[in-house]
């Protein structure tokens, strides 16, 4: 089981706020190093995709519904090469990485957007 070990929002020059990041820290006795996952969150709270300490990153695409029936699954996951953080990211909420930000997040950040 992982433990929280902190909450950020991810800011875009243009845009402020356009996700959230919960940085996971997974250490169990006898199974090795600890390590860090990112689960990477869009603005609804709806996890969007995973980034591993080393950088490598998948991408959760929600599929079309008629897409889904067929396939009896309602997401892809997509490799992303490894990369920083912050661009992986971006990558995975589909917005331009150059110029964003994670910042510590503070509760009232992680209100939901109306």
């Amino acid at each position: 089981m992982g433990k929280i070990v902190s909450y950020r929002k991810v800011v875009h020059p243009e845009h402020g706020i356009v996700g959230y990041v919960k940085e996971y820290r997974y250490a169990q006795k006898g199974y090795g190093e600890p390590f860090t996952l990112y689960h990477v969150y869009d603005l609804d709270f709806r996890e969007r995709g995973v980034v591993d300490q080393l950088g490598r990153a998948t991408k959760y695409v929600d599929l079309p519904e008629e897409v889904a029936r067929v396939r009896k699954k309602t997401r892809e996951e997509v490799q992303l090469e490894a990369q920083p953080l912050p661009y992986n990211v971006a990558k995975i909420l589909d917005v331009e990485p150059v110029g964003v930000k994670l910042l510590p997040a503070t509760p009232d950040d992680l209100k939901r957007q109306k």
